[in-house]
């Protein structure tokens, strides 16, 4: 796997050096170890809380598992969701209460880990890759589809299919990631494209980008807005390492 970085702005060598020499200082105990789910994790998410550290992962057979490490007992909740690999998993930002997910049969489900019932709010045809959070408090989200696809779904509505519906100029795709401030745009990862699109721009036929970036030579598995400013864009693809 190859990690790209994409930046108008360079970090600072001192402040980054000095990040990595604490992360070579992280020591991984045995008592921190749980195998959550019976799977291989296809998806992680923290919730947010400050006061404790609850863990969502889902597997390969479509399977969330959650983890509280700050109660005493062993127990692990593992909840049957999706027919297919649960490709992501993640707390809503305004209510975390609430567990969304995304399987690749082509449903997105949000559950309620409270009483642990996870509802359908959306179905598509075909597969789907990834979503992300449109709105600032959870309740739009912007779904990717393996055929270069990108759904806009309200969970407000009772409607489970997209409200807005564009296809992209690219062969497929395979994430997508919503701007943190200027929700309008998102980057979108496919066959060896990393491309800006404005939703505001989306159409039924094709849609143009507003900016393509450095492409790969192989398959982008994930292209992501870093999360305070959106200033830069983190890619990861699947070409080979250069020694």
């Amino acid at each position: 796997m190859v990690l790209g970085y994409h930046s108008r702005k360079r970090g600072n060598p001192s402040a980054q050096s000095s990040y990595a020499n604490k992360l070579q200082k992280l020591t991984l105990k045995e008592k921190a170890v749980k195998r959550t789910i019976l799977g291989s994790v296809s998806s992680i998410a923290i919730h947010p809380s400050e006061t404790r550290t609850l863990v969502a992962a889902g597997d390969c057979n479509g399977n969330i598992g959650l983890w509280d490490l700050k109660r005493r007992s062993a127990d692990i909740y593992v909840f049957p969701v999706h027919s297919r690999r649960t490709r992501i998993v993640a707390f809503s930002p305004s209510d975390p209460q609430y567990l969304l997910s995304l399987g690749y049969e082509g449903t997105i489900r949000c559950g309620d880990i409270s009483y642990s019932v996870f509802d359908e709010i959306y179905h598509a045809e075909g597969y789907l890759t990834s979503f992300d959070f449109l709105s600032v408090d959870g309740s739009v989200l912007l779904a990717s589809h393996y055929d270069s696809k990108l759904s806009v779904v309200d969970r407000r509505t009772r409607n489970k299919t997209s409200n807005v519906h564009g296809c992209l100029d690219s062969k497929f795709v395979y994430s997508v990631s919503v701007h943190p401030l200027q929700r309008d745009l998102c980057v979108v990862a496919g066959s060896s494209d990393v491309l800006v699109y404005d939703v505001r721009q989306l159409r039924k036929d094709t849609t143009q980008p507003v900016m393509s970036l450095l492409r790969h030579t192989s398959g982008v598995a994930s292209a992501s807005f870093s999360p305070a400013t959106g200033n830069c864009i983190l890619t990861s693809s699947m070409e080979p390492c250069l020694q």
